[in-house]
């Protein structure tokens, strides 16, 4: 955390966190003598670039169901606004 300068928050969060490998590169070097590997890296990112991408496919899927949701429930709240309009007018035509 020091060398990282994290709150203790965000390391609680990383260790918990089964689906991340982290690792401070100055500490692994100097309590294992190996510097780490740079291959256990590009894993880790590739493993978070395609959750990302999935993420993204999920909003993708979602936004238009959630567009055409709004639009419908806009469309249901006018005609009942223009429906009390026309009641109002018309009552007002009567007086």
């Amino acid at each position: 955390m020091k060398c990282l300068g994290m709150s203790v928050d965000l390391y609680h969060e990383l260790m918990n966190n089964r689906d991340i490998k982290w690792f401070c590169r100055e500490c692994h070097t100097r309590t294992t003598g190996v510097s780490v590997d740079q291959t256990t890296s590009n894993d880790n990112m590739e493993k978070i670039l395609d959750k990302v991408n999935h993420l993204i496919e999920i909003f993708m899927e979602w936004e238009p169901k959630m567009i055409d949701r709004v639009r419908t429930e806009v469309t249901v709240q006018l005609g009942t606004e223009t429906q009390r309009w026309k009641d109002d007018i018309s009552q007002l035509e009567k007086r």
